[in-house]
């Protein structure tokens, strides 16, 4: 399987080679991974085990361009450091009033990101009045901006491409943006350029532009959380770990979102709770959740699409959708033939119709309800148990001779 060294042909610009080589250079850190080309078509680079890790090895270190807090959170995340505070931090930058530091000299750090992003803060006005998610998008755009022109000389014509080659390495979809999309952020984008000609910097950003680095952002954002109440804070770019972790919904390695300016990876064998309990072989694709696994797959699939355009197919939700077919038949097919065999035990006595006892049961748990009801939330437990344990091809031999069609 060819490694990603050749992988650098995605693009004969020589910025984004450039760029390329030092996020790998930055990926070769590790012993323990390698960046492949994915097999899967479309699937762009992957990271891949090069032995067998142990649990909380360390895969991954990458190397923090942007961050950004929250509206409502600003308090909690320092403009220059970017260290994270669990109580309101108290200096506030006296210009433009929207970002605070952890002590005196966060704020008079001259080379931080702040000391051109301010100038951009100043004419920060009337977001309130656009949708809070696009603006928090804008607000990180505006971050990543400024970490990729502030180290260009004064007066110097600015090369957009060589400043933003890490940003350009990172995927997105143009295919998202429609009519409508592109509609929706009309708004937006405007009321982004007109503070970003206030950061003086020789170059501005095309519409184009600008949807393409949102999508950048867009797929590839990594969360900020507070340690002690677990609140999220802010949101930051990782351009390394962008370019080299898919989603599984059953990772099997996690972040240590303690530190900001360097966020590490650590396998894992029990996820922390989400991931397969077992190790991670020589050769596997390591993956981390871009969502809360815990929530059930329609839902997860509905927001991996909504957010980062593409429909999840890893091995745990194709077993959650066929757990969910199983249940479906049970309830539509099979519980007539459950009912006609309670009705012909000496326990159950009544003539009420199968369809409304069975209903009546979704409400009713071991401890509530009339006796009858109670029988019947038995019965329906024991016979979900039964079946999640019954191979899908299995349930279709039973029901198919009988005349009842999973349709």
């Amino acid at each position: 399987e060819p490694h990603l060294c050749a992988a650098t042909a995605l693009s004969p610009d020589m910025a984004h080679l450039s760029a390329m080589s030092q996020l790998f250079d930055e990926l070769q850190d590790s012993a323990a991974v390698e960046l492949r080309s994915s097999s899967v078509s479309g699937g762009g680079r992957t990271l891949v085990a090069k032995k067998k890790l142990e649990e909380d090895e360390l895969v991954l270190q990458s190397n923090l361009l942007a961050a950004c807090a929250l509206d409502g959170h600003t308090a909690n995340l320092c403009g220059a450091c970017y260290k994270i505070s669990a109580t309101p931090l108290q200096l506030r930058c006296p210009r433009c009033k929207q970002v605070y530091f952890c002590n005196a000299a966060c704020q008079n750090n001259v080379d931080g990101d702040h000391a051109m992003s301010c100038l951009a803060l100043r004419k920060w006005k009337g977001g309130s009045k656009l949708d809070s998610q696009k603006v928090s998008l804008l607000r990180l755009l505006l971050q990543v901006y400024v970490a990729c022109f502030k180290f260009v000389p004064a007066g110097k014509k600015v090369n957009a491409t060589k400043a933003l080659a890490k940003l350009r390495c990172l995927h997105f979809h143009e295919e998202a943006w429609d009519v409508s999309e592109r509609k929706v952020w009309q708004k937006p984008f405007a009321f982004f350029l007109q503070a970003w000609r206030s950061a003086k910097v020789p170059w501005t950003p095309s519409i184009k532009d600008l949807r393409a680095d949102i999508g950048r952002i867009e797929c590839n954002v990594f969360s900020l959380y507070e340690d002690a109440s677990g609140a999220l804070v802010g949101h930051a770019v990782y351009p390394s770990a962008g370019i080299a972790l898919n989603h599984s919904c059953a990772p099997n390695c996690y972040a240590d979102d303690k530190g900001v300016k360097v966020l590490k990876f650590f396998a894992t064998h029990n996820g922390r709770g989400v991931a397969s309990a077992r190790a991670v072989s020589a050769g596997e694709e390591l993956c981390i959740s871009y969502v809360d696994v815990k929530m059930p797959v329609g839902s997860r699939r509905r927001a991996l699409k909504e957010q980062y355009h593409f429909e999840c197919k890893c091995a745990k939700c194709e077993d959650d959708i066929n757990w969910d077919f199983r249940k479906s038949l049970l309830r539509s097919r099979l519980h007539p033939l459950a009912f006609t065999c309670l009705k012909r035990s000496s326990k159950y006595q009544g003539d009420d119709g199968p369809e409304a006892e069975w209903s009546q049961s979704k409400e009713v748990g071991p401890e509530t309800g009339s006796k009858r009801q109670r029988r019947m939330y038995d019965v329906k437990s024991i016979v979900l148990s039964k079946l999640s344990s019954v191979p899908l091809t299995q349930v279709l031999e039973i029901l198919v001779p009988r005349g009842l069609s999973p349709r």
